[in-house]
């Protein structure tokens, strides 16, 4: 049994390459904590490298929009800017970073 939390399995995870174990971590991670901005990020980078670009571009809408709600610009910017990659890419080009 792991002693890591499920935002820590996913991170792991998503490191070694186990996208479909890291989406499903952050899918638990988010039902501990739905307005977790950081996990909806993380779990964004799983599902474009997974292609799952459609989960991909929710999951980093909900990460923007939560930045912005807590007030944080910085990553609500970032997250903006990773929004409008995804939107521009095609189906499995890289155009991600490690989190949205």
């Amino acid at each position: 049994m792991s002693r890591l939390g499920p935002f820590e399995q996913g991170l792991k995870k998503s490191r070694e390459g186990d996208y479909s174990g890291a989406i499903q971590a952050f899918d638990q991670a988010l039902l501990l904590d739905p307005n977790d901005a950081e996990t909806y990020g993380n779990r964004c980078v799983a599902r474009h490298r997974s292609g799952d670009t459609q989960g991909a571009i929710a999951d980093c809408q909900k990460a923007a929009d939560l930045y912005l709600k807590q007030g944080n610009l910085a990553r609500h910017e970032y997250a903006l800017k990773s929004l409008a990659r995804l939107k521009k890419s095609s189906l499995g080009e890289k155009v991600m970073g490690n989190r949205c």
